[in-house]
């Protein structure tokens, strides 16, 4: 979704039930929406767990590798 080294970001804040935010509390969490083979189109080597795939969707089924 966010072209890469385009010094922007993507993200929304996130809440956790049972814990207040102070004012200085960071809650913003950053991410990028990426396609299947993200790594092998860049060339660069996964080194533990799995490439993303087509099935990795909301509602998809549990990860396995």
């Amino acid at each position: 979704m966010v072209p890469l080294l385009a010094g922007d970001n993507w993200g929304n804040d996130v809440s956790v039930q049972g814990f207040e935010k102070g004012p200085d509390t960071d809650a913003n969490a950053n991410f990028n929406g990426v396609s299947p083979a993200y790594f092998a189109t860049l060339g660069v080597p996964v080194l533990a767990g799995r490439e993303f795939g087509s099935g990795d969707v909301t509602g998809g089924g549990k990860v396995r590798w």
